[in-house]
């Protein structure tokens, strides 16, 4: 059945997106409070958080309100550092262009400064052009996924000290308060960029992931008026998806409850629950999160999506996406495994990066080197599982009998042979062929080979054999006429 035309009504949860402004959103209230208290009191602050933790969300449905109530401030539209240019125009830095046009996203189109010309000025000239309303005293910056400015270009160290230099200046204006947003495994590699700042970013705050009162009070907050989440249908869901596996001293894997929720995974999961209610239903019972069946199979269907158009995206196989996260990302022993980001990570950078952006793996920088891996335990058994469904229903013969033969240690005794062998060589002439299977076929060749020469050589013994019974038979006879 259709999930959407079974419950027709508005669904509160957002899926795997950021909330956007003018957007409710529930169990941040804490984290809300603190960060406008300490931004209002420092002026420029750093917030920073493990992938996934929801900083945009935290910046659009909550800080910006918050700041905008405020006396005396005007906040300027969350900026990026990710655009380049459309050619052939050249900018003097392409980190200041990047963030003008952000701030430019604030006014009509039609009256928006032409690309040309907004690549040519500075800040300075940029906010002659474009001041604060006069009743307003302050105005707020926000530089959202500032990472990027290390991940995006790494080799461009003069744009980057340019870019710098020129937020230097900006911020020494005192009626000017900034955030800056990014991913905490990239502080180290900001720290030596950070001297022209006032402050050097010296204050930060960090968002961690939801724990279990937090996530409950986002599933119980969202619900519209008249509806009614129940406390213990909330915990049964909390509680499932903050589970962690914790291997034991004899090896064995015990599942126990983790410390946190990841935000994505909650909403991904808390969308498909609301999609199956009946148009009647006022209240969400444990009734109903039973009936959603395995929340493994929400996330499964989940990373399914997403797997797929990353495919589409990138031009990377389904196949091989879906190898790297079950074959790299989670061990024989039902754990994750890391894979470090290098010329032998196993999977394209682009597909890797668009795992990253759609929440399903997690990078973390240690010794200059960033490793990544699943975003939570939770997603093993989904990926596992859905990766068999798929590869049932995609892969022919050759693929299925090289993945067994991969997860079996690679012996001997399945090598292909006859029917199956040249059934093999037609799939490999047909197409590409990944590593394991040209090696699959490679061995089983060279064991028909062998067999092939260890047959032609028996059958020169037997021949020989036959000959000398035929010669000492003849011998015989001609002793007995004798």
């Amino acid at each position: 059945m259709n999930p959407v035309a079974r419950n027709p009504r508005p669904n509160p949860f957002i899926g795997p997106r950021s909330y956007r402004p003018g957007e409710a959103i529930h169990g941040r209230e804490i984290e809300t409070r603190k960060l406008v208290n300490l931004l209002c009191a420092e002026r420029i602050v750093l917030l920073h958080s493990p992938s996934g933790s929801g900083k945009t969300s935290l910046i659009q449905a909550a800080l910006v309100p918050e700041m905008r109530d405020r006396r005396g401030f005007h906040v300027r539209p969350a900026a990026r550092v990710n655009r380049l240019p459309p050619a052939p125009i050249n900018a003097g830095n392409r980190y200041v262009f990047s963030v003008l046009s952000s701030l430019e996203a604030a006014f009509p189109e039609a009256d928006q400064i032409p690309e040309r010309e907004l690549a040519t000025m500075g800040f300075r000239d940029y906010l002659a052009r474009r001041p604060r309303p006069a009743d307003r005293e302050f105005e707020l910056f926000i530089f959202d996924q500032f990472e990027e400015i290390l991940t995006l270009a790494p080799a461009d160290t003069a744009g980057r000290a340019g870019f710098f230099a020129a937020l230097g200046e900006l911020l020494r204006d005192r009626t000017r308060w900034a955030l800056f947003a990014m991913r905490e495994e990239f502080l180290g590699a900001l720290a030596p960029h950070v001297g022209p700042i006032p402050d050097r970013l010296s204050t930060t705050f960090r968002l961690d992931l939801l724990d279990a009162p937090a996530a409950k009070k986002v599933l119980m907050g969202a619900m519209p008026p008249g509806v009614v989440f129940k406390d213990e249908a909330a915990d049964r869901l909390v509680d499932d998806l903050r589970a962690v596996q914790v291997q034991q001293s004899d090896g064995t894997m015990r599942t126990e409850p983790g410390r946190y929720v990841e935000p994505v995974q909650l909403q991904v999961v808390a969308f498909r629950l609301w999609a199956n209610l009946s148009p009647d239903d006022q209240s969400i019972e444990v009734a109903d999160v039973t009936a959603l069946g395995e929340v493994g199979d929400a996330l499964g269907a989940y990373y399914a999506g997403r797997v797929a158009q990353i495919a589409a995206d990138t031009g990377v196989a389904e196949r091989d996406v879906r190898e790297w996260c079950g074959g790299r990302l989670i061990t024989k022993q039902g754990i994750r495994g890391q894979v470090p980001m290098g010329p032998d990570q196993g999977l394209r950078d682009e597909a890797v990066r668009d795992l990253e952006d759609a929440y399903l793996i997690r990078g973390e920088k240690r010794a200059g080197i960033t490793w990544y891996e699943l975003s939570h335990d939770r997603l093993i058994e989904p990926v596992r599982k859905d990766n068999a469904a798929w590869f049932e229903a995609n892969l022919g013969l050759f693929e299925k009998r090289t993945r067994q033969w991969v997860a079996e240690g690679r012996p001997d005794g399945l090598l292909l042979r006859g029917k199956d062998l040249r059934e093999a060589e037609r799939e490999a002439a047909g197409g590409r062929s990944s590593i394991d299977e040209q090696d699959l076929l490679e061995r089983s060749i060279r064991a028909r080979a062998a067999r092939q020469s260890q047959s032609q050589a028996l059958r020169r013994v037997r021949v020989l054999v036959a000959c000398m019974l035929l010669a000492a038979a003849a011998a015989a006879s001609v002793g007995w006429k004798a």
